[in-house]
């Protein structure tokens, strides 16, 4: 189970995998969905003229405006129910934005900045051991 969420290196340090990391971002941003979904129904479906007469439109809503997509189906039209859909494009493009990163960072992390720590403290203790092995003369 561990190796699939992380790998621990010679210094101790977790280093997360991809599939953990999608897995987080996807997981974080169904949750808040679920949860604002059911403020988002409550906002509108008491609305005169209101579309989003049920929890799954709501739903549908949050999921279609977190993606960017939103096909417009469905749509608020109080005032409230405009900031939680607005908050959630934003939510949604920014965890999209992370998603994107740490794929492309998958694909390019030659220039992994774990890998970077790790040559650079073994260039430390190296160094360190020739200036003790130099006192020591």
């Amino acid at each position: 189970m561990q190796k699939y969420f992380f790998k621990i290196d010679e210094y101790g340090i977790k280093n997360y995998t991809l599939k953990s990391k999608l897995l987080f971002a996807v997981s974080v941003l169904y949750f808040y969905i679920s949860i604002v979904a059911y403020f988002l129904y409550q906002a509108e479906s008491s609305a005169i003229n209101a579309n989003i007469l049920h929890y799954r439109d709501a739903f549908w809503v949050l999921q279609m405006s977190a993606s960017t997509i939103g096909f417009g189906d469905f749509y608020p039209i109080t005032n409230i129910g405009r900031w939680i859909v607005s908050f959630t494009f934003y939510v949604g493009v920014g965890l999209a934005g992370y998603i994107g990163s740490s794929i492309a960072d998958y694909f390019t992390s030659f220039t992994d900045t774990a890998v970077q720590n790790r040559e650079l403290r073994k260039q430390n203790e190296e160094i360190l051991s020739l200036l003790r092995n130099r006192k020591l003369d």
